[in-house]
């Protein structure tokens, strides 16, 4: 089965108009091997999280937004630490935005 392309994908979800996605690909032959996605966000067309939503359906996976999800301590103190290790950074920079 051929893989949907990512700029269809983003039109088909009502991210891009035709129109823009043709706007991105003649940027994209100006700048060779720059991914669509990327060149749609700098263009402001899109954000990072509809090219993530575009790409989770390109591959058939769901999306995650982490910010939505919240451990309680004791969540987070039954985990193993290697885990907690490495998302000790994420988890203090998330806690100092609220």
């Amino acid at each position: 089965m051929a893989t949907r392309k990512i700029g269809q994908i983003l039109v088909d979800l009502g991210f891009l108009t035709d129109e823009q996605l043709e706007a991105v690909l003649e940027e994209q032959q100006q700048q060779p091997g720059a991914l669509l996605g990327r060149i749609a966000e700098d263009m402001g067309l899109v954000t990072d999280e509809q090219v993530a939503q575009g790409l989770a359906e390109q591959m058939n996976m769901q999306t995650v937004q982490l910010q939505m999800w919240s451990c309680p301590l004791t969540c987070w103190l039954r985990s193993p630490k290697r885990w907690r290790r490495s998302t000790e950074s994420f988890r203090s920079s998330s806690t100092e935005q609220r």
